[in-house]
């Protein structure tokens, strides 16, 4: 495995890029972006990711953990087994994502929106205030039965569902 640390990828900029085996501690990607990147087994520790854009991008086997991401764009982004925890990351965007056997626990996505994401077998385990999901389906509520998010302000409680 390829380790950094303290690295300075400050505004980075990666097309059609593979980053695999990869560990990454306590380095700066503020800024960076990110398109048509496949990331396969690849460990971000204390990193800072904000203002990152990352599009039509795979991140498999991977995990982020204690990232400062705040601003962050995921857009067509897929994330295949992937450990999303304890992650600082408010007024953040994910669009046309999909999570596949994922666990996204202990993250702070206050502020942030949720648009046109599918989340299969992957478990949500942080606070849903202050966070819009909208058209977003997942398969973990109500008995494994698909559930979808039409639209929810992250205002109340639990959203609307209605079982497809």
């Amino acid at each position: 495995m390829n380790i950094y640390l303290n690295e300075n990828f400050h505004r980075i900029v990666l097309d059609k890029t593979e980053i695999k085996n990869s560990q990454f501690d306590n380095c700066d990607f503020r800024g960076g972006r990110f398109i048509r990147c496949n990331f396969n087994d690849t460990v971000y520790k204390s990193c800072a990711l904000s203002t990152c854009v990352f599009k039509y991008s795979i991140i498999n086997n991977s995990n982020f953990h204690d990232v400062i991401s705040t601003g962050i764009l995921f857009e067509n982004t897929i994330f295949i087994k992937t450990e999303i925890i304890d992650v600082h990351s408010p007024a953040s965007k994910f669009i046309n994502c999909t999570f596949i056997n994922c666990t996204l626990n202990n993250c702070n996505f206050s502020k942030s929106i949720f648009e046109n994401c599918v989340f299969i077998n992957t478990m949500l385990n942080f606070p849903l205030l202050d966070i819009i999901f909208t058209n977003c389906i997942n398969n973990n509520i109500s008995n494994n039965n698909i559930a979808f998010f039409e639209e929810w302000d992250g205002k109340n409680n639990f959203p609307p569902i209605s079982n497809s």
